[in-house]
């Protein structure tokens, strides 16, 4: 039963008891309780706190001067005036003084010493209601403004409602009185539960005025737990269950929006979900909008969310937004239930239709990108080019691309790289990729230890990500592919998730790239064949060290490779097809670029750094030997010519002028050998060190995968004993 209802039929069966009914008599009823109700209907219909003038009028009074009145008709005099005082009029003898109680402002009374003392006794029990009366009028003059807030206005409007039920008793009872059938004992007998229910909502409504901030949000958990805290008085709870439901009733309406059709309409800024609509700026990449779209543009605030939401929320918050991906992608109408019943003492409804809700939209929007738009299909596509699945391919544009990518990257058209891409997708196995149209070239402005300092410094935005100094940089140092993928799986793959594809891509690439230089020297290297037996000789330390560099990059990259990514790739695939929500999904892929980028030493600076300068060690020897065996072949060819064999013997002293020009670290009279030996403590040195990086740091991060890597190039233990000869004989210092 509505409690309004409860209140006016329990106030009206107290009145009618063992009571007359109205007599019509001469006089029409309306005109015998008009001065009454037009006092009543003024209040009512007042939004403003004045209507206590005469309370405030005579809140200074100090004493009460009222005339003498005989004892006989003290009692409907008093009946009279305390009738006008339950509605905020003052009288003669009960004199209503403003005053503070726990910091909320309230009313008093001043009775007459001319009234008898066993009326005075009743009145004292009575008088309390107007003090309720008082502070809850004044809180819903207050709360009616329309800046407060579409629950606020609720809760007075509830309030108002009780109110006028409250106006409706009174106005009863004021109909006995002029019938000579109300006494003052009557009248008490009558009040009495109506004054049980003003003082709870007296004790709320002051809570309201005592603290500024409750409002929304803050009001629902009040009142909610308000109602835990009646626990065992069935009655007082009953009042502020019916109060909290109607209080409540804008809230649930906007949630009921948001779980049906992803709508926030919120002029007042009431709801716990806030829409920060991100606009497309010129020029920005779709890929940075998604991102933006999924992470900020819907976000949760607590501070607005009713206690009895918060279990709730995470799930409240991910339901709208699949909603939101979902209409703009198919036409779709949540099948739930459209209707959304809130009870505050039983919360097992909502509950019920918040998870049905969210269910329906969590496995329609899995539908939506994992069958309407091929998630797996993309995903596939990003580890065949990205993570270098598709070999063919990536030696085929390799080997198209590396006179183009050795140039400077300022003199490097991208057109043309586009151009060797196109053709090298349609003539290697991925030709029959259905998204190798949306693979492209990027060349990055700074160098990749750069960019993860970029990635993990705090407050680097988008826009900044990209300023870099492209000087002296080759096209190798900044190339990668990019891949364009469109709404909405781009929420999946969003920007900073191909930013990482591209990490781990220019990692693996710069690898593949000395290991082809490498081969490349061992193929050219077979030109030494020609060679005198004295000038073979020379190089035979110059293909030790050869050897021992491509089985260091090789065992590199096979760990990337092999024993990194394809186990985090199988276990990836295994736990997306028992995902249930789109959220498991962005989790799920976001552990497995966590796990690549930390294993394949992407997430520390220092050891990247180690990587990269063993790498760029192997390229300097790989030139030099270039270099090196044309001088020699120019040799050869002079003494075939010359037939002079005395240079043979001498060969070894060459101090090799023309090449020492580009290796100014080297000294000017460094033969052959000596050179060879440098590249071999310089190359030992690095590759020690980052040995003993990577166990620092699996022992910091308690982490096993990377000691794999050092027993797989220390395999024999060879390293080991070379430390510990260079550490005896210590005659050339390189810095590590």
């Amino acid at each position: 039963m509505d409690i309004a209802k409860e209140i006016k039929e329990r106030v009206t069966k107290a009145a009618s008891e063992g009571l007359s009914q109205i007599a019509c008599g001469s006089v029409p009823k309306s005109s015998r309780t008009r001065s009454f109700s037009s006092q009543i209907s003024d209040i009512s219909h007042s939004t403003s706190v004045n209507s206590f003038n005469d309370f405030v009028q005579l809140s200074t009074h100090s004493s009460i001067s009222a005339p003498v009145i005989p004892v006989i008709d003290q009692e409907k005099v008093v009946v009279k005036e305390l009738l006008y005082c339950l509605i905020g009029v003052g009288g003669s003898y009960i004199v209503p003084v403003e005053c503070t109680v726990d910091g909320i402002a309230t009313i008093k009374f001043n009775i007459s010493d001319k009234i008898q003392t066993s009326l005075r006794d009743i009145l004292q029990e009575i008088l309390p209601l107007a003090g309720y009366y008082y502070v809850v009028h004044k809180s819903v003059c207050v709360t009616s403004s329309t800046d407060s807030g579409l629950v606020m206005n609720a809760f007075s409007a509830s309030l108002r409602s009780l109110i006028n039920d409250y106006y409706l008793s009174l106005v009863q009872l004021e109909s006995e009185y002029r019938e000579r059938s109300l006494s003052l004992q009557k009248l008490l007998y009558f009040v009495r539960p109506t004054m049980h229910i003003f003082e709870i909502l007296a004790g709320i409504a002051g809570q309201l005025d005592k603290y500024d901030d409750l409002n929304g949000a803050n009001l629902l958990t009040f009142l909610y737990e308000k109602i835990t805290s009646l626990t065992g008085d069935l009655n007082s709870q009953r009042i502020i269950i019916h109060l909290t439901k109607m209080t409540a009733a804008p809230y649930i309406e906007k949630l009921r929006l948001w779980m049906l059709k992803g709508v926030i309409i919120d002029s007042q800024d009431e709801f716990m979900v806030k829409d920060n609509e991100i606009l497309h700026r010129d020029g920005a990449d779709l890929n940075h909008y998604s991102a933006e779209y999924w992470e900020k543009r819907y976000i949760l605030r607590r501070d607005k969310t009713p206690k009895f939401l918060e279990p709730l929320s995470d799930c409240i918050l991910r339901t709208g937004k699949y909603l939101n991906v979902i209409r703009q992608c198919v036409d779709h109408t949540n099948a739930c239930d459209n209707e959304l019943i809130f009870s505050p003492d039983n919360l097992t409804t909502l509950t019920h239709f918040v998870q049905n809700a969210y269910k329906v939209a969590s496995e329609t929007l899995l539908k939506v990108l994992v069958k309407d738009n091929d998630l797996m299909g993309h995903l596939l596509s990003i580890k065949k080019y990205l993570l270098l699945e598709a070999g063919d391919f990536i030696n085929q544009f390799m080997d198209a691309s590396d006179r183009e990518l050795a140039k400077n990257v300022d003199k490097i058209l991208p057109m043309k790289l586009d151009n060797l891409l196109g053709l090298t997708l349609r003539v290697a196995s991925t030709k029959f990729d259905e998204y190798k149209d949306d693979l492209h070239c990027q060349l990055f402005p700074f160098e990749l230890v750069k960019q993860m300092e970029k990635i993990h410094l705090a407050g680097c935005t988008y826009d900044d990500y990209w300023h870099g100094d492209k000087i002296n940089l080759t096209g190798l140092e900044c190339f990668s592919f990019r891949y364009d993928v469109k709404w909405p799986i781009s929420l999946i793959l969003n920007h900073y998730a191909i930013i990482q594809y591209q990490m781990l891509f220019r990692q693996l690439f710069y690898c593949k790239h000395v290991e082809r230089q490498l081969c490349k020297l061992w193929k050219d290297n077979n030109n030494t064949k020609k060679f005198s037996p004295e000038t073979a000789e020379l190089y035979r330390s110059a293909f030790i060290l050869r050897q021992r560099m491509m089985s260091a990059i090789q065992n590199i990259e096979y760990y990337m490779m092999i024993e990194v990514i394809e186990p985090a790739w199988l276990e990836f695939v295994a736990k997306i097809g028992k995902v249930s929500d789109v959220d498991d999904v962005l989790l799920i892929h976001q552990d497995f670029l966590e796990v690549c980028l930390h294993n394949c030493m992407l997430k520390s600076p220092d050891l990247l750094r180690s990587v990269v300068k063993l790498c760029n060690i192997c390229l300097n020897f790989c030139k030099f030997m270039q270099r090196a065996q044309l001088y020699f072949i120019d040799a050869e060819l002079t003494s075939m010519v010359q037939s002079d064999d005395s240079n043979d013997s001498d060969s070894d002293a060459e101090p090799l002028s023309h090449m020492q020009q580009s290796e100014s670290s080297l000294a000017p009279t460094e033969t052959f050998s000596e050179r060879i030996k440098r590249f071999d403590l310089e190359f030992t040195f690095q590759l020690i060190g980052l040995m003993k990086k990577i166990n620092d740091s699996a022992f910091d991060t308690h982490s096993s995968k990377l000691v794999n890597l050092v027993h797989r190039i220390n395999f024999n233990s060879f390293y080991k004993q070379q430390l510990e000869q260079i550490s005896c004989t210590n005659d050339i210092k390189i810095s590590l």
